[in-house]
């Protein structure tokens, strides 16, 4: 499928907006008050925008239990990356899941990549169409 890179934008600022909107929402809980972790107090968090670029340009022509799978290779490999990429650029871990079961390295839970396949699946099948 072609997507127009004003279509991709403008995938990439609403997922941006939507992740801003998750991560604050589990900040809150995790912190009990409110936490922006958008970038540069902006209210995008890029890297739920990149992921779902990614997905959409790569998973296009993929469906049903393919488009599942495909997804959380995707994931598992666009967050392995990203959180290696930003370790060695920023000298930080902005997230870590070394202490949780099934995962790779620290930047990848499996659970959490099967969850977020989901998500991509419903984001391809009703999403992407608005």
């Amino acid at each position: 499928m072609n997507f127009s890179i004003y279509e991709l934008i403008w995938l990439f600022f609403v997922y941006s907006f939507l992740g801003w909107i998750w991560e604050t929402i589990v900040g809150a809980f995790k912190e009990k008050r409110f936490v922006n972790r958008g970038l540069i107090s902006l209210p995008f968090c890029s890297l739920y925008g990149l992921a779902a670029v990614f997905i959409t340009v790569f998973g296009s022509e993929l469906r049903g239990i393919w488009l599942y799978i495909g997804s959380v290779i995707m994931i598992v490999a666009f967050r392995w990356l990203a959180g290696t990429v930003i370790e060695r650029v920023y000298h930080e871990s902005w997230w870590d899941y070394s202490k949780r079961r099934w995962h790779i390295g620290k930047y990848v839970s499996l659970p959490d990549s099967a969850l977020w396949g989901f998500a991509a699946v419903g984001m391809m099948k009703w999403m992407n169409g608005f």
